[in-house]
């Protein structure tokens, strides 16, 4: 009996015609492979990266195509910050930190001595050299030299920390397992947990665009929470779904799209106040969102998943 195997193109070529037919604003891309993806960043509207199993993807047209570039490991990779032009970090597995400091031609393994074995879940920079990296068991780890040197941070919990957002050099906000949240006002000198309003765990959190201010995480059984105070205070917001929630992002004060499971897609055009559940043309785990502007926005997810929109989802 022959036996056929189909590259990742060959069958999205055979599927796609029919899934692009479905109504939708969201438009599947071609990856590269099949490989899971984890996370989403774009400059601009052009450029942007993912990173998953042991890859990282570069793109310069907007997503139209991918191409996989070469890097120093085979571990997964968890979380992708493109900085500027020329700078972005990748986190991942067993201390796993890339820098590429040249737009993605080339990428370099960092080395943090206290992190090495620990798996790294979410990186935020505010500029070229100032970020943190999260991971689990509360770890926290903080750069001021562009990745060169990494020092732990003290952290207030022992939980799984899955997502960082920094609001500026000085605040950066981490949510986790049993909705944790902390947060640090001192460039994480000493962080603080705050009462999130919910022991759901959480595994995205963002802050708003042009409103620093104001921030969103989300979790398990579509719960929502928001802050107004940079991330001091928190209170629940009415969600549409019970499926988990794994990330959302905000273009600007009023438009923010959530994704999580089963091809879960929720935005909102009202600064999160409410929120609207979209149709997806998949059903697979949609990982990370990114928004460039109220119209533009990728997500990526398991088995080489992207799908894109020029209008905002809807």
């Amino acid at each position: 009996m022959k036996r056929y195997i189909l590259s990742a193109a060959a069958i999205l070529c055979v599927v796609l015609p029919s899934i692009l037919r479905a109504q939708s604003g969201w438009q599947i891309q071609l990856p590269p492979s099949l490989k899971h993806l984890y996370s989403v960043d774009f400059l601009n509207r052009n450029v942007g990266y993912a990173c998953g199993q042991a890859a990282v993807l570069y793109t310069s047209d907007g997503g139209t195509t991918w191409a996989e570039q070469t890097i120093p490991t085979k571990y997964k990779l968890y979380s992708i910050c493109a900085i500027d032009a020329n700078y972005a970090m990748v986190a991942g597995r067993d201390g796993t930190i890339l820098r590429t400091t040249d737009g993605g031609q080339n990428w370099s393994q960092q080395l943090c001595e206290d992190t090495k074995v620990m798996p790294l879940k979410s990186t935020a920079f505010v500029d070229s050299l100032t970020g943190w990296m999260v991971g689990w068991y509360g770890t926290i780890i903080h750069t001021a030299s562009g990745g060169n040197k990494w020092t732990k941070q003290v952290s207030p919990t022992n939980v799984f920390l899955n997502k960082i957002a920094a609001v500026n050099k000085s605040t950066a906000v981490a949510v986790g397992e049993y909705g944790v949240i902390i947060r640090t006002t001192n460039e994480g000198k000493t962080w603080q947990t705050l009462m999130s309003g919910t022991r759901d765990s959480l595994y995205g959190v963002c802050v708003v665009k042009q409103h620093p201010n104001k921030l969103f995480a989300v979790g398990d059984r579509g719960t929502i929470v928001r802050s107004n105070d940079g991330g001091a205070t928190w209170d629940c917001v009415m969600s549409p779904t019970q499926k988990g929630l794994l990330d959302i992002t905000f273009a600007d004060e009023q438009h923010g799209i959530a994704v999580g499971a089963d091809g879960t897609i929720i935005h909102t055009d009202d600064g999160g106040t409410t929120w609207t559940q979209e149709h997806c043309p998949v059903q697979t785990h949609l990982n990370s969102v990114c928004m460039v502007d109220a119209y533009h926005a990728t997500i990526v997810g398991v088995n080489g998943t992207i799908l894109h929109t020029t209008t905002g989802g809807k």
